[in-house]
């Protein structure tokens, strides 16, 4: 969301996280489990879990309105509307299971890295980050 967005701001008014090593001290110094909590103008509320500790639901986001609940993945779009607000809807970019980090069409991981890799050359931003 841009600083102009509909909620006011891309900056939120307060933010609290914590984060632990459970399997990966000494690995890398990024924790591999966190939570955080950000609130920003409007009354928007946005919580973040994630982990590498356990891969009960894999690589997957899941953004939760009034109106409903948008799961996404790196080859897959659902919509769970909250009761009487719509019917579900999926769209499903590649083949393989729920949550798979990366899907086969396209062929999502060798496009990441194929990125990761340019930017690095380059010394340039990700694409669609600016």
């Amino acid at each position: 969301m841009s600083p102009t967005g509909s909620w006011g701001s891309a900056i939120p008014t307060r933010a609290v996280s914590i984060g632990a090593h459970n399997i990966s001290r000494g690995v890398w110094q990024t924790p591999d489990t966190v939570q955080t909590l950000l609130t920003y103008p409007g009354d928007l509320q946005v919580q973040f879990d994630g982990t590498f500790s356990n891969a009960r639901h894999g690589a997957m986001l899941e953004l939760m309105g009034s109106d409903a609940t948008l799961y996404v993945d790196r080859g897959r779009f659902e919509v769970h509307p909250e009761r009487g607000r719509g019917r579900y809807q999926e769209v499903v970019l590649g083949t393989g299971p729920r949550g798979r980090d990366f899907y086969d069409r396209p062929d999502g991981e060798l496009l990441h890295l194929t990125n990761w890799i340019d930017c690095v050359r380059r010394r340039r931003d990700a694409v669609g980050t600016g």
